[in-house]
Formats: structure tokens, sequence, C-alpha cells
């Protein structure tokens, strides 16, 4: 997983989308205080946020993460748990009744 991956993706989205615009971010699903920052730096980048796309991680080993959770739950639901709630008022900005933001 690294942004180069990522970037077809983002390429395709924006060429596809009239107006429309992606980004790619790595986040490091070991780690509750990346996934603080990630949403930091994206609620700080785009007051409002219409779709989010959180992509699980690989396949759960009996390792712990750096705040010492089991990988399974920490990597594959605490991390991005974390970035979607730290960006759920872009979210709210970015849709509304007609439209909803989605995750």
């Amino acid at each position: 997983r690294s942004l180069a991956k990522c970037q077809p993706v983002v390429d395709q989205i924006e060429r596809t989308t009239a107006g429309g615009s992606a980004r790619a971010a790595v986040l490091d699903l070991t780690s509750l205080e990346s996934a603080a920052r990630l949403a930091e730096q994206l609620s700080n980048d785009y007051p409002e946020i219409h779709y989010f796309f959180a992509n699980a991680g690989t396949t759960p080993q009996y390792e712990l993460t750096k705040e010492g959770l089991e990988d399974g739950f920490g990597g594959m639901h605490l991390a991005h748990m974390a970035v979607i709630l730290g960006i759920l008022p872009n979210l709210a900005r970015g849709g509304d009744t007609k439209h909803p933001s989605r995750v």
C-alpha cells in the first residue's frame, strides 16, 4: 500500500468527475496517533468531505498495535473509526438530506 499505487484511482476519479477532486493518503493502521494526525490534516484541508473511502488493511496477525491493542481490532477497526470520527463534522458539511456524504 502506497500513494503510488493509489494515484491511478485518484486520476480516474478526477478524470471522470465533473469538477471533482480526490486525494489519497496512507495511514499507519497500527497507530491511533497516526489516525488522529490524518483526521486533523483532512479536517483542516477539506472543510467539506463528500465521500471517504476507508480501505481495510491486511489480514490481521496476532500482533499488538503501538497502543497495545490486538492488530485485527485496533488496526482494522479502531484506526479507521478514529479517522472517521475526526472528520465527522466535515462529512456533515459535505452533504445534505437529499445528497448525504458517504463513507
